[in-house]
């Protein structure tokens, strides 16, 4: 037969014509020994394939068998197979429904190692998939939820000042906070210092008009200790700030919008700790005024201003609403309730 070997067709012909019309070249020991043959090609490529190889579609394997040998032989020395001057007319038979043929199985074989031959990239594996499949998993994987891990609570202490900040943290403010109180009988003046102990490194906030060198001061807490007129020991929560969440230059820190609320817990805790009957907070105006030294105020247009005139509106907000509207809410929460006292 007219076999060339760069054109796999004229293989797939010659062993049509071998197959359905029982033709056989004369020279068939020269074509065996070639390896140019139909079934003893197809049998010898599945029995030399690897036994570690794993389990694939036999024809894609024969197909990339076939498409190495091809490329052996290209590099091979030139040979020639005599062909006859003119070849014999063949007719294709019926096909099998439902079956495949020889000719049909021999010819996807050699269209699919012509299609791998043509790319190099994919001749060496056999495992590797057409480019024009996708590989997809049956059912899509779904993504492993990861829950976030809740932020740390941030390293905090407290520092009892018995005396004023002045004298003991070195304040620079002219006004002893020690004296900003409101008269009556009372014991055990201290003030709480709350600062932020591990800042990440660069974060540093300082007021040295209140805290002297101290640095990351959260808030404080100015308290004293007071018996209601029923004979209870209370402690007295007059005043509390926080500088840093005051400040608008100031980086960011924790509680910036919860300090107040720990400020009243942790005295709550305190009291009870000490074995106290609760907390006191003020309740009027003229008891903000008195605590803060403001001497006279004056009311405009809503706006409440001390004697130089500096509006004061925010601080007495605070301690007239917001912060008496919070101790409710904490104490609703814990299953009591906030209620009138009377001091001296």
């Amino acid at each position: 037969y007219d076999v060339d070997p760069e054109d796999l067709n004229t293989l797939w012909e010659a062993a049509r014509r071998d197959i359905v019309q029982g033709e056989r070249p004369v020279n068939t020991a020269e074509l065996t020994r070639r390896s140019e043959g139909t079934a003893e090609l197809e049998q010898r490529l599945i029995e030399s394939s690897p036994a570690s190889e794993p389990a694939t579609d036999p024809i894609a394997a024969a197909a990339d068998r076939l498409a190495r040998l091809r490329a052996a032989a290209r590099q091979a020395p030139a040979a020639s197979i005599e062909a006859p001057a003119t070849a014999t007319p063949v007719q294709t038979p019926e096909p099998m429904t439902g079956v495949e043929s020889p000719l049909d199985r021999l010819k996807r074989i050699a269209q699919e190692a012509n299609r791998r031959f043509a790319e190099p990239a994919q001749e060496t594996s056999a495992e590797l998939p057409r480019q024009d499949e996708t590989l997809t998993p049956a059912t899509p994987a779904k993504p492993q939820s990861q829950k976030q891990a809740p932020a740390s609570e941030p390293k905090l202490s407290n520092r009892v000042v018995r005396k004023s900040l002045q004298e003991e943290m070195g304040a620079t403010s002219t006004n002893r906070s020690d004296q900003l109180r409101l008269s009556g009988p009372s014991t055990n003046y201290r003030e709480v210092v709350t600062t932020w102990d591990d800042a990440p490194e660069g974060v540093v906030f300082k007021k040295p008009e209140h805290y002297g060198d101290q640095a990351n001061v959260l808030f404080d807490r100015r308290l004293e200790d007071r018996t209601t007129d029923k004979g209870e020991n209370a402690s007295f929560l007059m005043e509390m700030q926080s500088d840093w969440h005051q400040s608008k230059d100031a980086p960011a820190a924790p509680l910036k919008n919860t300090w107040a609320r720990r400020a009243i817990e942790d005295s709550l805790a305190e009291a009870q700790s000490a074995g106290q009957d609760g907390v006191l907070l003020p309740k009027t105006v003229d008891q903000i005024y008195e605590i803060q030294r403001w001497g006279r105020v004056r009311e405009e247009n809503g706006r409440y201003l001390n004697h130089e005139g500096f509006d004061i509106t925010p601080v007495v907000r605070r301690y007239a609403r917001e912060v008496p509207e919070l101790a409710k809410k904490i104490a609703r929460k814990n299953g009591v309730e906030l209620q009138t006292r009377t001091v001296d």
